[in-house]
């Protein structure tokens, strides 16, 4: 079971292990990056939010208790107990390393637009490519909720750009 501290506009989820380098380095969403302190930072739901570390979970910030229950409580899938070593997995080498490896994990409950446009994009690509990518098209199509900080472009803005526009931000045969 999560427990959820809150200190000033930072929420503390504990009880289970979460690690941000797993959740967003393992290719199921591409607008976190790390920074120099090691704090993953990204976008979500038109959402800017901070994620660290910490013994037994992470952190999350700047974030109110109203946007966690309407928000983070569903994208990383909160109600949801993952066991540390699910004993379907024990009786086979390969699953139970697997998940061995995997434990911090959680599967992110993303917007299914995003979902959808990053899958085309992520078509014969690396983490890091689909991650500029994705980058260059919410510039370039996506509101600004942040100097520099753009949330994921809506349908009908990506409906209305160029393929001139799509192929310069990387997304090359996919454009069309």
């Amino acid at each position: 079971m999560i427990e959820i501290t809150w200190k000033d506009d930072c929420a503390a989820l504990t009880g289970e292990q979460m690690d941000p380098a797993l959740i967003f380095n393992c290719g199921q969403a591409f607008r976190f990056e790390e920074d120099e302190a090691g704090i993953y930072r990204g976008i979500a739901y038109g959402r800017q939010i901070g994620c660290r570390k910490i013994e037994n979970g992470m952190e999350l910030f700047p974030v109110t208790p109203e946007e966690m229950e309407r928000i983070w409580k569903g994208y990383f899938d909160l109600d949801f107990c993952y066991p540390p070593e699910d004993a379907r997995f024990s009786s086979d080498a390969i699953l139970r390393e697997a998940a061995q490896c995997c434990t911090g994990i959680r599967i992110l409950r993303q917007e299914p637009f995003e979902t959808l446009i990053t899958f085309i994009l992520s078509a014969n690509n690396n983490i890091a490519r689909i991650r500029g990518i994705v980058k260059k098209v919410c510039a370039l199509a996506g509101e600004e909720i942040a100097p520099g900080c753009f949330a994921f472009p809506t349908p009908q803005a990506l409906a209305v750009q160029s393929e001139q526009a799509l192929r310069a931000c990387g997304a090359g045969y996919r454009a069309r």
